[in-house]
Order: C-alpha cells, then structure tokens, then sequence
C-alpha cells in the first residue's frame, strides 16, 4: 500500500508555541501507518532531541529556510519548499502561520508543485513583535490572494478565522481549537504545595500563565484593563483580548465567582471599586468617544420647539451633552426624563424651556428614578420624540433588556411619542437580554456604529427605519479583500 504523503510546513520547537504541539500530538498519536508525515521548518530547530522524538516515529524533519538577508529568506523558502514538495510526491500540505504573508509564500510553493491538497492554517488573531504596524499592512495585502492559493482552510478560532480569512465563506473554514495534553495540567495537591513552599506564597492569589511571553499572549492584561478603566464591557475586553464575546463571558463569571471582580450590568469591575462610585459612573467612561458621537449626531434630528422623553443611561446623556453645547436649540425644548443626571446636565431646567423629572423610588446607584410611580407618570405625556439607548439588540433585530422597569419605561415612551429615536452604540449588538421590548424596525430613527449587514439594512429601510451609520473608529474594520 502506498502512503497518503503528508508535508507540515512552517514548524518548529522554538518556544514550543501551539503549532509545534499540535502538530506533535497529530504525529505521536499517528497509528494510521498508512499516512506518512514529514515537517518542513522555515526556521531551526533548538534541540536536536526533538528531531529525534519525530525520526522515531517515521517523521522526517526538513530545513527549508535560509540564514541569510531576509527578504532573500523568503525567495529561498519559496524555491527550497517547492524542490521538497516535488521530490518527495507530497499529496497533502499543511502549512501553519500567524500572519498571511508566511501563507501566501508557502502555498503558492505547495500549488505549483502539483500538491492535491494545500491547507491554509491561521494560529492566531493579531501580530506579534516590533514594527506591527508594517507587519499589519503586509498581512492584510497577502490575505486577499489566499482563498486562490488554498483548497482548505482551518483556524484554531473564529477570531483567528475572520483575521486570516475575512474574503473566504465561513462554510469551507474548520475551526479546530489548540488540544491541551490533560496529564501535564493535572491538579497535583503535592506539587501545588511545593511550588508555593518554593516560592514562599502561602494564602496568596497566585496567577499562572501557560504559552510564550510575547504581545500577543497579553499577560496582565485582564487586570491591567480594570486598572485603566473602573469597569468594563464584555465587548471592550473581547475585541482587546482578540476572544469572542462568549469566551469572555465565561472567564469573568469565573473570577467573579472567586471574588476577584464583580460582575456588573453587561462588564466586569475591579472586586473593591463599587464602594465608590456608582454603575453609572462606571459606564460613563466606557467607550465615551463612541457615545459622544452618536450623540452628536443625534441632535442633528431634533427641532426648535420639540419635546422629549429622554431615558436615562449614559449614552442619552452624551446626547444631552451634545444638547447643551447648541444653547439656542436647547433653550426651546421641553425635556420629560427619570434621569438625575440629565436634570443636572440641563441645570435644573435653567438651561432649556422646561423639564419634568419623573417621580418614583430613587435608584441612587443608577441616579434614576424607577417604579410603578414613575410609569404612571410617564403615560400623563405626548411629546414628539423619545430617544432611547438601547441594553442589547440581538441577531433577531429584537431588542431587549435587562431589567423589566427599563422595559417598562421604553414601551410607554415610544407609545407617548410621534417619533422614536434608538441610539445604539456597537458593544450592544449582538447581545440579548431578558426582557424583550420590541423589533428594531419599530423605531424611526437608529443611530448608531454598528455595521449590520445588507440584508439587516434591507429590513430597515423596508419598515421604515432610517438608519443613521456613525462611524467611530472602534469597530473592526471590514474590508472586502
């Protein structure tokens, strides 16, 4: 029986990285002696040991790099992995990398030579190392020419997935996440106690890091993130940490359940910070650019002479902000809120024509008021518009909330109201919360960061939604290469 060829490309022991023990465990748990795999590795191996490890097990090792002037490196790749390819009838090749340009050399070498199969693997989701910004540059040119080198694709995370493959239909990429070997990680009580013995930690939190200390690991940066900013949403930490939303989730339920930081409205806080401020003062640092400018935009929809229901939250407070800052228009409007920092924002209601501040029990922490009390008083009022910060805005284009006196106060404001108006800043959507308030298309006006689909867009524009597009700078861009 002839042997299925297999060629990994692009692996090495230098800091043991998730490509070398992948690629390890695929090889040492290989009992299909009917699939001979060899390694091509652009860069040296360390230790001889390891090469050895590989020979034992029928694997040859290859260097197909060059030592000399760099951009000269990556010719004699190129032209060193073709020859290999060629010579030794490889069928199947399986090239590993962090970035598109290490792709994009090899495949074409793996093409070319007549391989049935070239598989693109993406290890990671950002760039590591000094000059990242030339390095982002390269990466983003050579990842739109991939989806015509490859025949597969596969990435060890979605994240990973969307920075190598943003042109390639998620359908034809196989997520298959970095295998951990159990036995190494193995809760040991004898072990546990003499390290912390060694190191002279008793009671303490002891911190542990598995992988390389480079950029990319971010080491710190949980914490460091808390430091910066009193709280944080599980967006902000997501598209810092290069993580999905999810993944995040479950690591600060985690820490919360330790006590190391509470779990706020839709974010995480530093354990020990709520005694001092409120979650409102929390979240009025969070993403205050975006805010701001979906604010001022905002305003841009209101007339001289107009009344309004103004929710509170601190994006309708970016917007109240905006308010004061055109003094003319503002002094001729009439303002129905619950929120006691936009009763400040306007002075009192010295700054505009007139403003009600809903009665009810006073949410000190919220700086709102809430209550049956409250609803009561907001069905006594018609005004022409109402504008609302949405909680969350799920796939279903539903959005929803987390507390039933938000969605109360939502409801009977767009019911009082000739216009509504939704200001939905991007770390919002896709979220879902527990109390459904209603369809997206049910307001007039969204304004809003979020770059939703076409098809989304469609929807809109065909219920009559008018879709406000803001642009901030902190959403991910989305080229079409």
């Amino acid at each position: 029986m002839n042997n299925k060829m297999v060629l990994e490309v692009n692996v090495d022991d230098l800091n043991m990285g998730g490509v070398y023990g992948l690629v390890k465990n695929v090889i040492t748990n290989n009992f299909d002696r009917s699939i001979k795999i060899d390694i091509a590795a652009i860069e040296h191996f360390a230790n001889t040991k390891n090469i050895e490890l590989f020979n034992e097990r029928g694997t040859q090792v290859f260097y197909v790099g060059y030592d000399g002037n760099k951009l000269l490196k990556q010719i004699k790749c190129y032209s060193n992995l073709r020859k290999l390819i060629k010579n030794n009838n490889y069928e199947y090749v399986h090239i590993h990398a962090d970035v598109a340009n290490k792709l994009f050399t090899s495949g074409l070498a793996a093409k070319y030579s007549g391989a049935k199969k070239v598989i693109l693997h993406s290890h990671a989701a950002g760039v590591d190392g000094k000059h990242r910004k030339v390095k982002k540059y390269i990466h983003k040119f050579c990842r739109r020419f991939l989806k015509y080198i490859a025949t597969d694709y596969v990435a060890c995370s979605e994240v990973a997935a969307k920075w190598m493959f943003p042109n390639v239909e998620s359908e034809k990429i196989v997520i298959v996440n970095n295998g951990v070997d159990l036995d190494k990680f193995r809760f040991d009580a004898a072990v546990r106690y003499q390290i912390r013995n060694k190191l002279g930690i008793k009671d303490e939190i002891l911190l542990g890091h598995v992988g390389r200390f480079c950029y990319q690991k971010n080491h710190e940066y949980f914490i460091e993130i808390l430091k910066e900013n009193p709280i944080v949403t599980v967006a902000d930490f997501a598209e810092r940490l290069s993580v999905s939303m999810e993944t995040i989730r479950k690591d600060l339920n985690i820490l919360s359940e330790q006590g190391k930081i509470v779990r706020v409205h839709g974010g995480a806080a530093l354990a020990g910070n709520t005694e001092t401020a409120s979650p409102f003062q929390f979240r009025e640092g969070v993403r205050r650019r975006e805010k701001q400018k979906l604010g001022k935009e905002a305003v841009k929809l209101i007339q001289k002479g107009d009344t309004l229901i103004i929710e509170s939250s601190t994006t309708t407070a970016e917007f109240v902000k905006e308010l004061v800052k055109a003094p003319e228009l503002l002094k001729t409007l009439t303002i129905v809120t619950n929120s006691i920092h936009i009763l400040t924002l306007v002075e009192m209601g010295k700054l505009c024509k007139r403003v009600f501040l809903l009665g009810g029990w006073i949410n000190e922490r919220e700086g709102a008021t809430k209550g049956q009390f409250m609803a009561e008083q907001l069905k006594s009022f018609h005004v022409d518009k109402c504008i609302l910060s949405g909680a969350a805005l799920g796939k279903n284009l539903i959005l929803s909330s987390y507390y039933e006196s938000d969605m109360h106060f939502q409801k009977l404001a767009m019911e009082s109201a000739g216009e509504t108006i939704l200001l939905l800043e991007a770390g919002k959507y896709p979220e879902a919360a527990v109390f459904s308030v209603t369809a997206a298309t049910n307001f007039d006006y969204m304004v809003s960061n979020v770059p939703f689909k076409k098809e989304d867009k469609e929807r809109f524009a065909a219920a009559g939604l008018h879709l406000i597009y803001v642009p901030t700078g902190s959403e991910e861009a989305t080229d079409n290469d």
